[in-house]
């Protein structure tokens, strides 16, 4: 039985969207080693080549395609002021770049289209892996106070990661799920949220982002909700929905049920969680991690205008090297001198890496889709909670970027997108 180009390209992109937010696997390439979702990036960008039906960029592609010139220049302008491990990471992170970029810029828009139901199918799935993944973590460290992800991946298959796999940090049990930072845990489970349509399911969502005590999941999910609602009250007035139908109220309150038994026999974990996260929140000074997050704001000026150069100023430092800046004339974690790293503030990051134009451009894109799904409150919410997030934590990252343009993407005819939406639904 003969394979079409079309199964295998739906199938892809069912496995991009799998494993978008997989970060904590890896798989060795030579001397390095790629996310899972990078990997499937590069088959679709074999396999596309192959296809040969490429697009004229559109507007999106050109603003982006722009961002990637920009980085390049930083990356080639900073090849001799950063270090050789650092410039290697910089050519790195440029080249997964092209690779999205083909993706982003040059596939054919009417393929995406169709290869859209596949993509989001699999990022549904990916968002419920990851949310039972996290509930198993919560089980286990009640149970016999161990992280999952280490127990699995470090203790039992011996894998070497290139991040630390525990979930439990400074004592407190945070759920990272199939990832090593609460932060891009709980943004999954704010896209499981939003492309749920049941009361309980979202739910469920939303219990996940709160025992992830994560400060910038919960910004973001804080400024999802309330842009949902404004926009359904402004932009469509839509009529109220009778959401309280005898299923759903008999499965939501079974499910409130097994929250409050959980709360009841976990209480002294969950208050810790609750007040772990409010101190996060109160008091800056409370909290390491805090005042290195505020330091990037506050020093970002001085980089800027006394360490930069003029060209730095415009291009930024490297694409994978804005930790540099911090560790080579703030003296931040020393130690990490033979390790290239960015810090972990997307607007931060991002200004510092890639400078003033590259900033412009990558706002400019996410904006721009914002004009795309305008029609579209879940794509809508979905790109303000992420600028809103990337005040604290690093959500520019490239599978954040895949998931924006699918969500984003209207499909050809209305009739079809109607259809999506049904498809969205729960049975």
């Amino acid at each position: 039985m003969s394979i079409s180009y079309e199964s295998i390209e739906n199938k892809l992109f069912f496995l991009l969207g799998l494993f978008t937010s997989v970060s904590l696997l890896q798989i060795p390439i030579g001397t390095m080693s790629v996310s899972p979702f990078n990997a499937i990036m590069y088959i679709i960008f074999v396999f596309e080549l192959l296809k040969g039906k490429l697009a004229v960029p559109d507007t999106n592609g050109v603003i982006y395609f722009v961002y990637l010139i920009c980085i390049t220049i930083s990356t080639v302008i900073n090849s001799s002021f950063v270090p050789n491990n650092w410039n290697t990471a910089n050519f790195i992170a440029v080249f997964n770049s092209w690779i999205l970029g083909f993706l982003l810029i040059f596939i054919n828009k009417n393929i995406l289209r169709s290869v859209k139901k596949f993509f989001i199918n699999g990022l549904k799935l990916n968002t419920w892996i990851q949310l039972t993944w996290g509930i198993l973590q919560f089980i286990i460290y009640k149970v016999s106070g161990q992280a999952l992800n280490q127990i699995i991946f470090e203790d039992t298959l011996h894998l070497q990661l290139s991040h630390a796999t525990s979930n439990i940090y400074d004592g407190i049990n945070r759920l990272t799920g199939l990832n090593w930072e609460p932060a891009y845990f709980g943004l999954t489970l704010i896209i499981g949220y939003l492309l749920s349509n049941k009361l309980w399911k979202k739910l469920l969502f939303i219990v996940g982002v709160v025992l992830s005590a994560s400060r910038t999941s919960l910004l973001t999910l804080i400024a999802v909700i309330i842009v949902q609602e404004i926009y359904r009250l402004v932009k469509f007035k839509e009529k109220k929905k009778n959401y309280f139908q005898k299923r759903e109220v008999i499965i939501t309150f079974t499910i409130l049920l097994v929250i409050v038994i959980g709360i009841i026999l976990n209480f002294q974990e969950i208050i810790n969680t609750f007040l772990s996260t409010a101190m996060r929140f109160q008091n800056l000074d409370l909290d390491p991690s805090s005042r290195v997050h505020s330091f990037y704001y506050q020093v970002l000026g001085d980089i800027l205008f006394s360490k930069f150069s003029l060209a730095q100023l415009l291009f930024g430092i490297g694409p994978a090297s804005s930790g540099y800046a911090y560790t080579l004339w703030y003296d931040l974690y020393p130690y990490l001198i033979s390790n290239a790293w960015n810090i972990e503030n997307g607007l931060a990051d991002i200004i510092v890496g890639s400078g003033v134009l590259g900033t412009v451009l990558v706002y400019w894109w996410f904006i721009n889709n914002l004009r795309i799904g305008k029609n579209n409150k879940v794509a809508f919410a979905l790109i303000i909670g992420i600028l809103v997030g990337a005040i604290t934590y690093s959500y520019f990252v490239n599978w954040i970027w895949v998931v924006v343009m699918f969500i984003s993407l209207p499909l050809k005819h209305q009739d079809d997108y109607v259809q999506f939406k049904e498809r969205l639904k729960d049975e």
